[in-house]
């Protein structure tokens, strides 16, 4: 992989409140020809939304919108007048990139005419949980942010993150990879309608490995790409030691297990 010259390809945008501080973290969908991008946006709150831009050759984006594709709408997401009465610690500032709450980190995945979307949803004071929403590829590829209402799909009280959809089921199971801890967890389940009673947690698929860039932490990038060798997932690495570079990684997974 080589990086491009034209880098960076999306900068914070100050015409727009919601985006003026920092955009990063994006997920990628490419549909009829033409690259579509969700990026985690902060503004002057240091609330986290999510961005839409457009490109048809992933490098050049044009398309812009003037109003987030997708913003806190629910209070797992910070949407609170006050702190609630709650003995826990105050976390605020401690999601990745920093932040008071919000939508960050997106990951998409389009199964049939729908696009499912996993993000890291941040209340500014407790665990960071992931969710999940979806809407029509119609919708999606015309702008029209029609999405589902989120629902929680990790467990309360504990921190995960970087989560994704494998692109179609596996023996007849919806396939979820994501981050609890320092590992990368895999969790197969019957069905995608969440109800507060049901929960993410699964197995560990991948550890970070002792004495290699990846020996302090590892997540994925995105939802797992499927090739005639085999699922290739690519991964972010941390080295453990005073500088914590991130490393990208490659990992390669049975395509039936």
């Amino acid at each position: 992989l080589v990086r491009k010259k034209e880098n960076p390809i999306i900068t914070p945008n100050d015409k727009n409140h919601w985006e003026s501080e920092a955009t990063f973290n994006p997920a990628a969908l490419y549909e009829d020809g033409k690259v579509h991008l969700l990026y985690r946006a902060v503004g002057l709150d240091s609330v986290s939304s999510i961005g839409h831009t457009a490109s048809n050759n992933g490098v050049n984006f044009l398309e812009r919108g003037l109003e987030p594709a997708y913003w806190p709408r629910e209070k797992f997401e910070g949407v609170h007048a006050s702190r609630p009465n709650t003995n826990r610690p105050f976390l605020a500032y401690t999601s990745g990139g920093g932040g008071n709450g919000g939508c960050e980190d997106p990951r998409l995945t389009l199964i049939g005419n729908t696009v499912y979307m996993i993000y890291t949803a941040f209340d500014g004071w407790s665990s960071l949980r992931l969710a999940l929403s979806s809407i029509k590829l119609a919708d999606f590829k015309n702008q029209r942010w029609h999405w589902k209402k989120p629902i929680l799909i990790s467990p309360p009280g504990m921190d995960d993150k970087d989560a994704a959809l494998f692109p179609r089921k596996i023996n007849g199971k919806y396939v979820f990879l994501h981050r609890l801890g320092v590992s990368i967890w895999i969790d197969f389940v019957s069905s995608l309608k969440f109800d507060n009673t049901q929960w993410l947690g699964g197995q560990i698929l991948m550890d970070p490995r002792g004495g290699e860039h990846d020996s302090h932490r590892i997540g994925i990038a995105g939802p797992p790409i499927e090739t005639k060798w085999g699922w290739l997932v690519l991964y972010h690495g941390i080295a453990r030691g005073p500088t914590r570079h991130y490393h990208l990684r490659a990992a390669l997974l049975d395509r039936r297990n």
